[in-house]
């Protein structure tokens, strides 16, 4: 069991990668979902009798919570300011590990008073619970149009947009600029006349 879950958390983030296919936007979106998967896993492995089954649901679930870890932290990384990424990172690990620690010690009163099979499956639904309230505020930032930063270095800087995600009105766009060669001296750029002139 603990061979399927380190391999579902070694192959997690490659699949998570394939699947944001280098979209800052679509980021947030695949680790809600792969969130889910991970409830999903393991509300499955409190169903199945079988050993293999058993270790298919591991698998699963934890390609779902490695995908999550990993976007999570990397979205993290790009939303933090320069100035403070490292003390946002320090306190972002140092929470996590010691909220393993208290969730160990949380789960195995749990399941030494309702059981294994009652435990996971209460533990698999909080976790299929949780990533559908996180849709909910990706879903209204991208009605809104805010962008996140593409992790993409190749994709260049996200475009310019108004208040609300709205381009910029027509009247502030720039013309188009044309080079000018004048009789006997060097090109000059002056910009075009308007339309209509």
């Amino acid at each position: 069991m603990y061979l399927a879950q380190g391999a579902g958390a070694v192959l997690g983030p490659f699949v998570g990668r394939r699947f944001t296919a280098g979209s800052g936007r679509r980021r947030p979106v695949v680790a809600a979902v792969a969130l889910g998967v991970f409830g999903l896993g393991y509300l499955a492995l409190a169903q199945v009798s079988h050993f293999g089954l058993g270790m298919a649901a591991a698998l699963i679930g934890h390609i779902g919570v490695g995908a999550c870890a990993i976007l999570a932290i990397n979205g993290l990384q790009l939303a933090s300011p320069d100035h403070i990424r490292g003390r946002v990172m320090a306190t972002v690990f140092g929470s996590s590990s010691g909220l393993q620690g208290l969730s160990s010690l949380a789960v195995a009163p749990l399941a030494a008073t309702f059981g294994m099979i009652t435990t996971t499956v209460v533990l698999g639904t909080l976790a299929v619970t949780y990533a559908a309230l996180w849709i909910i505020p990706i879903t209204c930032m991208r009605e809104t149009g805010k962008t996140i930063e593409s992790d993409n270095p190749q994709s260049g800087p996200p475009a310019v947009r108004g208040s609300l995600g709205r381009p910029p009105p027509c009247g502030r766009r720039t013309r188009p600029v044309r080079l000018r060669r004048p009789p006997g001296g060097s090109a000059r750029a002056r910009p075009s006349p308007p339309p209509g002139r």
